[in-house]
This record gives structure tokens, sequence and C-alpha cells, in this order.
């Protein structure tokens, strides 16, 4: 009796499942999907903090004219002694470039063109904080008449970020275990992981892990470097080990 009521009973539950799965035909083992893993979500967070070894002047030109011919002319001119003087603090040629440059007509209420405006901007690179507000004089003696800008930046951002992404998983896996632990449970493998975007707009997020590499600042009589933060964000799914 034993012999003849297993066999009947794995036939049932082969009928039942392939009564289910109309794609299989009756009495087809068909694998059932694993039930889905328990998960853990978080995010992790750090920053490297550095001094700035780069500085990126914006400087621009701005004339007017009653024609376009005039108007260009005399903002060549200013462009030409702008780029000299990029010359004299013997900036690199591939470290000055022309950014934007733009010609166009401006009207009176009636709508009348009453000249030409042109506005061309120039960017400096500069190596060395010491050469920065010296330049920044001799620009806007020979005619520089706008500064947009004046950006900090660091020539090793591409290693600093690698670095401040491992910090972020590193940050992402003590946050799971502490939060883990707290249930009494273990984490196991992570099973996705995301890389955040740094918002340019919004409150700065705390770090979870902040690295200062030594690097020190600078602070002269009319300016001061600091130091820049490089930040770095991911998002981490872990099993919840059994």
């Amino acid at each position: 009796m034993r012999n003849v009521l297993i066999p009947s009973l794995v036939a049932a539950a082969f009928i039942s499942v392939g009564c289910q799965s109309s794609p299989h035909s009756v009495g087809q083992p068909v694998a059932l999907a694993a039930p889905a893993p328990h998960t853990l979500a978080v995010e992790g967070t750090a920053e490297v903090v550095t001094a700035p070894d780069t500085f990126v002047v914006f400087a621009g030109v701005d004339t007017h004219a009653p024609d376009p011919q005039t108007a260009k002319h005399e903002n060549d001119e200013s462009m030409r002694k702008l780029l000299a003087v990029a010359k004299r603090f013997d900036v690199d040629t591939k470290e000055t470039r022309t950014e934007s440059f733009s010609l166009q007509p401006r009207y009176d209420d009636g709508r009348r063109i009453v000249g030409y405006d042109v506005h061309k901007t120039l960017v400096i690179t500069l190596r060395d904080s010491e050469k920065v507000e010296p330049l920044l004089y001799e620009l806007f003696e020979q005619g520089a008449n706008r500064l947009d800008g004046l950006s900090f930046e660091s020539s090793k951002i591409a290693a600093q970020r690698r670095e401040a992404r491992t910090l972020a998983v590193k940050a992402a896996r003590e946050k799971a275990e502490a939060m883990a632990d707290a249930l009494g449970q273990k984490i196991g493998r992570p099973i996705k992981i995301d890389e955040g975007v740094e918002q340019a707009w919004g409150p700065r997020a705390l770090a979870n892990a902040s690295f200062d590499n030594g690097t020190r600042a600078e602070l002269k009589e009319t300016m001061a470097t600091g130091k820049i933060r490089i930040p770095a964000n991911v998002s981490v799914v872990f099993e919840i080990a059994d």
C-alpha cells in the first residue's frame, strides 16, 4: 500500500501544477520561482576634502558701437591685449581659450537699432595661486570690463572622486551592518548598487564619511583658497542573511 500511495501523490502534484500553467503539458514538472530574498536598502555618502591647485578665471570684454564692424574691431583690440597679459604671466597656450562670442543689435524702445554689442569671454587657467590677483588686476587694466567668475578646482579630481566613491561604499556597508545588528540580523551579499548624482541646488547632504587629504589651504592678504569638497553618494541593496 505504501509503494502505491507515493507515486499517486506525486502524479497529483504534477497534474495540479500543470493545470495552473497552460504552456506546460499535463504531468510535466514546472520549476517554481524561488521566493524573493529579504533585503535592506541603504545609502552611503562620503567626501574627500582637498586644497585647490587649479584656478580658472572667466573674464570678458563687452563693447558697443554704432556699426557692427567698429564694435567687433574694438572688442578684438581689447581681447588681443588680454591674450598678451596671459602670455606675460607664462600661461600655457592650451590653458587659454575664448569661450563665447556674440554680436547683436541693440534696440531702443521703438525697436529701432541704435548700435551693436559684442561680447567675448576669455578663460584662463592658472596653476599658481600667487598669480591670480595680479593677473586680474592686469586684465582689467588692459580692457577687461567683466569678471564672470573665478573657480577653485583640483587637478586630481578623477582620483579623488574614486576615493570618495570607495569611502561611500564602505559607509553604506557599515550602515547596513549596524542596522541589521540592531534587529538581530546579518547582511549578506549586495544585490544592487547605484551611484547618486550630486545636486547643484538644495541643502548640502551630511556625509557619512569625510576624509581630509592633508593638503594645505592658502591664506593671503586678500584671498583665501580654502578647501573644496569632492562628494560621492551610493545606494546599495543587501540581502538579509538567513
